[in-house]
């Protein structure tokens, strides 16, 4: 493994580059097949969200799938209408709510996310036979490191930005 204080500012551009790009196909990979599903993204945000547990509340879909509170409002609404789903009050939060699959809702997601869970098996498989799983972890950690850097760094705006240019 090459040393990371051997990498110029160069590569190192080239490389977040490249994991940038990479991220963006997965992204797309995702949202071309929730279309050809007939789903919007937010929707197979919230299959994935409930697939491997029967409940969890509003606020950890949100944090932890980044979708905003509208939009993760209007899939609920829908997917209770449908008899997917029952919100349930959460103790002790006033109005915080528990997203609770019903049978209907479970077969609906395991209908409609088995194509995705083989297509992620043969991707896995074919990746981990030339990388280990380890791999998983360092996009964790650049995740993270990255948030962290935007706090410290922050962005400014596009005003600032669309100033500079138009000064030249």
């Amino acid at each position: 493994m090459e040393n990371s204080a051997n990498i110029t500012p160069p590569a190192i551009e080239e490389l977040t580059r490249r994991l940038i790009i990479a991220a963006t196909n997965i992204d797309e990979c995702y949202y071309a097949n929730s279309r050809k599903l007939g789903c919007k993204q937010s929707e197979l945000n919230l299959m994935f969200a409930l697939a491997c547990r029967e409940t969890c509340s509003q606020k950890q879909i949100i944090d932890e799938w980044q979708m905003p509170k509208t939009t993760l409002n209007t899939v609920t609404k829908q997917w209770e209408a449908a008899g997917y789903i029952t919100l349930q009050p959460i103790p002790g939060k006033r109005r915080e709510m528990q997203i609770c699959l019903t049978p209907a809702g479970r077969t609906y997601i395991d209908h409609c996310l088995t194509p995705f869970y083989q297509a992620e098996q043969l991707a896995m498989q074919q990746t981990l036979q030339h990388f280990a799983p380890d791999f998983i972890n360092a996009i964790e950690s650049y995740s993270a490191n990255l948030t962290a850097a935007f706090d410290r760094v922050g962005t400014g705006n596009t005003n600032n930005a669309r100033e500079a240019a138009d000064n030249q």
